[in-house]
């Protein structure tokens, strides 16, 4: 069984009553939920949250489950996801704390910016408890934010990641959040492990009910995520279950361990055989092959151990920008030499849907993954497009991802693409692949802004070797036979 599927039985096993054995001598859950509503009552009191208009509560009468709104009684047998033990009861998430968002302040204004308030975007929602951020609020760009304290459960709402997972995380530290973000601050804090793990077990359905239809980046719909049912057992069971899934996550985090281990170990091979690659070391060198010629306005030369660029027929020495040495029937040259570089633009949400009609729509950096692009949105107005053979890039935000396209027919691609289009001439495709794919921190540091992005000059002006055109096939050859001998080590 993988880990994530040991991790969904337990979950699902302890929302259910089902990993532990039961006490029907346990204080009932209603009792903890009437000290709840208690709590919201005295906080409406003392004038720290507003009287809530639709209010309810749910209980259970001749085997049927009704919700009570205002007074008004409704079965909600349709929605009841499994049954659960007689001491236990469910609740809607909303009922169990305060809801709360947050911004971005200005991040132009540094006044605002670089002082000890933690503010959480979706990248530090990434693991089960949050005790640091990466970016700072000054107090006076604390002002504008509402303030969250520790015990809080944070959800994203907003980002691509939310084609496959539902992140959230518990808040350790005080805290604000910015705008793709969701924050439920409970009204009985021993309750934050038992919600965390609640929400955790139901991110399938969560997923496939509560996404938002027709947004340009993946949503989450914050009105029906709160409406979710979640489970409250006994309180004193509360605490056991949770005690023995953390019992249980500590064994699967081992077991992930493992796995990443090894994953890491094959990357690593993979990297030095990258950087083998481009220097010439991975294969025999052939020498009495002829250099590939680039018709080019700016070639770059070698002369006296030096390396030269002309420009404007006045030679400049890039010395300083030649990373390493080549073989000598390779030569350097300007990415942008030997490729055609094709910038994405966003469509309108008017302009496309997921029927799968028309032109595939690659959005952003959640569309590549290691194996191939993952397509769900289509457009009939394509504008920008890319073919067969064009490798990506993603450009925007997470920066580096890279993957050809393999299928048939164009695709529109979104301003946080990028495609290199190849002349076969001076460059083969897969050996293209391989220095892009060397090439992927290099990129990276590139990078600039508070949303991190890469310019059209920063792949253009990238400086890369190129052997001649036999040589790169034997280098691409070559490098099949190592991937398939590392993927045997996961095998």
């Amino acid at each position: 069984m993988k880990p994530e599927e040991f991790r969904a039985v337990v979950l699902q096993a302890a929302i259910q009553g089902k990993l532990v054995p039961q006490d029907p001598n346990d204080e009932p859950a209603s009792i903890l939920l009437e000290r709840i509503r208690e709590e919201k009552q005295k906080l409406v009191k003392e004038g720290k949250i507003k009287k809530d208009k639709n209010d309810s509560f749910i209980f259970k009468r001749d085997n049927h489950y009704y919700e009570n709104l205002n007074g008004k009684e409704t079965c909600i047998d349709g929605e009841i996801p499994f049954e659960i033990p007689e001491t236990w009861s469910f609740v809607r998430l909303r009922r169990l704390g305060i809801i709360g968002g947050g911004k971005t302040p200005n991040t132009s204004t540094d006044r605002y910016w670089g002082g000890h308030t933690c503010w959480i975007s979706s990248k530090e929602v990434k693991s089960k408890n949050i005790t640091s951020t990466e970016h700072h609020l000054t107090d006076e760009g604390a002002k504008m934010m509402t303030i969250f304290p520790k015990g809080c459960v944070v959800f994203v709402v907003r980002s691509g990641i939310l084609r496959r997972t539902f992140p959230i995380a518990i808040m350790c530290v005080e805290a604000t959040v910015n705008q793709d973000l969701k924050v439920l601050t409970p009204y009985d804090m021993t309750m934050t492990q038992w919600i965390y793990y609640s929400v955790m077990s139901q991110e399938s359905h969560i997923l496939n009910s509560c996404s938002k239809d027709g947004t340009t980046v993946e949503s989450i719909d914050p009105d029906k995520l709160f409406d979710l049912l979640i489970p409250i057992p006994a309180v004193i069971e509360m605490n056991v279950i949770v005690q023995r899934i953390e019992e249980y996550m500590e064994i699967i985090y081992q077991q992930e361990n493992f796995i990443k281990t090894t994953a890491m170990f094959k990357e690593q091979i993979n990297q030095i055989a990258l950087i083998n690659a481009i220097q010439g070391k991975l294969t025999k060198q052939h020498p009495e092959e002829k250099p590939v010629e680039i018709n080019c306005k700016n070639p770059i030369i070698r002369r006296d151990n030096s390396y030269y660029e002309i420009i404007h027929d006045v030679e400049k020495s890039i010395d300083d920008e030649i990373p390493f040495e080549i073989p000598k029937n390779w030569i350097w040259s300007r990415f942008g030499n030997v490729i055609q570089l094709i910038s994405g633009r966003d469509l309108d949400p008017s302009q496309y849907s997921n029927d799968g009609i028309g032109t595939p729509y690659i959005t952003g950096a959640s569309n590549i993954e290691k194996d191939g692009l993952i397509i769900n949105r289509w457009t009939r107005k394509p504008v920008t497009i890319a073919k067969k053979g064009d490798i990506l890039i993603s450009c925007k935000g997470t920066i580096g991802k890279i993957q050809l396209i393999k299928e048939n027919g164009d695709m529109h691609i979104a301003r946080q693409i990028m495609a290199v289009r190849l002349s076969e001439k001076y460059i083969d495709m897969e050996y293209a692949l391989i220095f892009l794919e060397s090439q992927v921190q290099c990129i990276k540091e590139k990078s600039k802004g508070t949303i991190p992005g890469i310019s059209r000059e920063d792949i253009l002006n990238h400086i890369c070797p190129i052997p001649p055109i036999a040589e790169q096939k034997r280098i691409a050859s070559k490098m099949k036979v190592l991937s398939a001998l590392t993927n045997q080590l996961s095998d």
